[in-house]
């Protein structure tokens, strides 16, 4: 922008999909913005044009002042509409990041959102919508396409959470007191005074109230310049709403168009085969009158005449034959285009479906891969756990049941098997047939330390042993005396020496 001005502001709004609006005290139209898409260019095919996102939405309020302090008149409105179009769209209002452009503008009533035009616009002194439409580039920055997309979403976490801000260059401005509505405040264009007052308004550092406690706002002025829209989390308006254009819509509203177009094509060459026919028959009659003219001044005879006229006849018939025909063949052609067109819409459908069938198809593939995945991935893991620890049925189904929600990585399974190391410390196969060892160990050193004790007792290896099998044959009358059902066989030496030395016999100390 070749040209300074002293001051700029911003004027903002939610852009949000139409439903229930939380408006924090602020008088905000509820009704749909689905009307605002007529705004959308038909132009803009996105069935064709997959790089773009078209969306519509009311950035300020006209006649009255929004959060910043700032608002702007019908007749400033309406001098500048037109001047919004292809003004750059960006987020925060940092011009490094454009995400779009404006494509269109127009006026929307505060309370119902339904399209006004300017000569309705010049003449309201109530609020009133600025609104505009915009395509957004999805290749650009497609993590926010993506959020405008969510941002109509009524199921959607970020519904309701973008914002609009147009922003403008002036260089004057009025001041405003009494009220936030512009029709019941009262105007202060005095230089002096605005002087003396400005110190109050929010743009310069103050409350937006006088010391009597009056709101006090800017009305801006003069030769007012639209510099281009931000996208924000910021709102300053009183409005919200943004709705978005379907790829089906814009291609419904661009075949609406092209009928329309055709329609008037075809009423147009009814009458301009209607006004053919009558200037070629005033032609005719013009030439007959003044050959009959030269007729009576015996210039050219009657038959001269008849001729003439017969011959001028006979080629506008054979000119209009040729236009008929010429005609006919246009209206086959535009016949056989729309019909052509109608059968690539069909077969583009139809495309999108198989696609469609395919993705979900794919989708459903790769469950059952991932699934036949964790099938595999818990048997391993069981198949680790089980070679370390020595489980039960019970104790194998409460590690299977923590197992199955272990998340697939390699880290979560060491954490996993770091628990089991606590839990399960006294099935680990490791330690127990440390246990076993050790209690092997210890028996070996009490049969040996009983042996020894015999040895120290009796005179001989032999009386030792003749002890130690009396010994036996008293535990045995002892066990005998507790169980009748017992056998009385003769037990042999061996059998006895090994009574002698069993682990009831003995006692380990750890």
């Amino acid at each position: 922008m070749s040209k300074k001005y002293k001051y700029t502001t911003t004027f903002s709004n939610i852009i949000n999909a139409s439903g229930s609006i939380e408006s924090d005290g602020i008088e905000i139209s509820q009704a749909s913005i689905d009307s605002l898409k007529e705004i959308i260019p038909a132009g803009i095919d996105l069935s064709k044009n997959v790089d773009l996102l078209a969306v519509a939405f009311n950035a300020a309020v006209v006649n009255k002042f929004n959060r910043n302090g700032d608002g702007i008149s019908s007749e400033s409105a309406v001098e500048i509409i037109d001047q919004f179009k292809h003004k750059p769209a960006n987020i925060e209002h940092q011009k490094q990041k454009i995400v779009g452009h404006i494509i269109s503008s127009s006026f929307s009533d505060f309370n119902t959102n339904e399209i006004i035009s300017k000569e309705e616009a010049i003449n309201l002194n109530k609020p009133y919508n600025i609104a505009l439409s915009s395509v957004i580039y999805k290749t650009v920055n497609p993590e926010f396409a993506k959020l405008i997309i969510n941002s109509v979403e009524e199921d959607s976490d970020l519904y309701h959470k973008v914002s609009a801000s147009w922003e403008i260059g002036f260089n004057s401005f009025k001041l405003a007191v009494g009220s936030e509505d512009l029709s019941q405040a009262r105007i202060i264009e005095d230089e002096d005074e605005i002087e003396s007052m400005k110190h109050f308004l929010k743009a310069f550092g103050g409350e937006g109230v006088t010391e009597e406690g009056d709101p006090i706002n800017r009305l801006i002025v003069g030769e007012i310049y639209p510099l281009g829209i931000g996208f924000t989390a910021n709102p300053a308006a009183d409005v919200k709403g943004l709705t978005m254009q379907t790829e089906q819509e814009s291609i419904e509203k661009n075949q609406k168009i092209k009928k329309n177009i055709s329609q008037m094509k075809k009423n147009d060459v009814i009458i301009k085969k209607h006004t053919l026919t009558m200037d070629n028959n005033e032609i005719l009659n013009n030439l007959v009158s003044a050959l009959e003219e030269k007729v009576s001044n015996k210039k050219f005879s009657q038959e001269a005449v008849a001729t003439v006229s017969k011959i001028i006849n006979d080629a506008i018939l054979e000119r209009n034959d040729s236009f008929v025909k010429e005609k006919e063949q246009l209206e086959n052609e535009k016949a056989e285009l729309s019909k052509a067109a109608e059968e690539s819409a069909e077969e583009l459908k139809k495309l999108r479906d198989e696609l469609n069938q395919a993705t979900d198809r794919v989708t459903e593939l790769e469950q059952d891969r991932k699934q036949q995945e964790a099938i595999a991935r818990f048997d391993s893991r069981m198949s680790v756990v089980e070679e370390i620890y020595e489980l039960d049925d019970e104790s194998r189904k409460v590690v299977a049941h923590e197992l199955k929600d272990v998340e697939h990585t390699e880290e979560a399974f060491a954490k996993f098997q770091e628990k089991l190391e606590v839990v399960l410390k006294h099935q680990n196969k490791e330690f127990i047939a440390k246990q076993q060892e050790e209690f092997n160990s210890k028996l070996a050193e009490a049969v040996e330390k009983r042996i020894a004790e015999l040895k120290s007792e009796s005179s001989s290896e032999e009386e030792a042993v003749e002890d130690a099998i009396e010994n036996a044959e008293v535990e045995e009358e002892v066990v005998a005396n507790n169980n009748a059902s017992s056998s009385q066989e003769e037990q042999s030496l061996r059998d006895k020496f090994k009574q002698a030395f069993s682990e009831e016999n003995l006692t380990i100390k750890y």
